[in-house]
């Protein structure tokens, strides 16, 4: 547990405080996401994130929103229910397929695979049950890919830049900050094997 100044206690680096991100057995296994069939899930790890969003809560002192840069609503399929009858813009994406706009995690700057999908079919709004489309897929560089973009140090200095910008925007503690530095290099590590 993490204590965040001014609240109560929180889980650690990369376990939500709801809770983990269902395991694959339960998302492909007991909920049928993507017809059953497994894909690597996406690896953000939200509980940095959700922290701070608490501790501002309890500060009463909020993180500035930040919107994504919208675009058209796209053709009703698998990934996306366009509710028919409805326009429903969703964010724009970038040539690594990342939301344009909005708050840009190390993560999403930094990327080391792509979402795809973005969101795990049945993408349906028939009962509080059905939250497959809640579940992202994700697409792994290869190691080739992720060396290309940046060595190990240019990587680590870019998302230290990057937390950098979002604690002083309270988008991060500072207590998570040498936990969230230790994970990146590990993801590294594991994405260049």
């Amino acid at each position: 547990m993490v204590a965040c100044p001014g609240t109560v206690s929180a889980p650690a680096p990369g376990v939500g405080i709801l809770g983990s991100i269902p395991p694959p057995a339960i998302v492909f296994g007991g909920l049928r996401c993507n017809g059953g069939r497994q894909v690597p899930l996406n690896p953000l790890r939200y509980g940095p994130y959700l922290r701070a969003v608490v501790h501002g809560m309890a500060q009463d002192r909020l993180p500035v929103s930040r919107r994504f840069a919208l675009g058209p609503t796209p053709a009703t399929s698998s990934t996306f229910n366009g509710l028919p009858g409805v326009e429903v813009p969703v964010p724009r994406t970038d040539a690594d397929a990342q939301p344009v706009g909005g708050v840009r995690f190390p993560e999403v700057g930094l990327p080391l695979g792509r979402l795809r999908p973005v969101s795990l079919p049945p993408v349906v709004t028939t009962s509080s049950g059905a939250v497959c489309g809640n579940s992202g897929g994700y697409a792994p560089f290869s190691p080739a890919e992720v060396r290309r973009r940046s060595s190990a140090r240019e990587y680590l200095a870019g998302y230290r830049r990057r937390l950098d910008g979002l604690e002083q925007g309270r988008y991060v503690l500072r207590a998570d900050r040498a936990a969230m530095l230790r994970a990146a290099a590990e993801d590294y590590r594991a994405a260049t094997r």
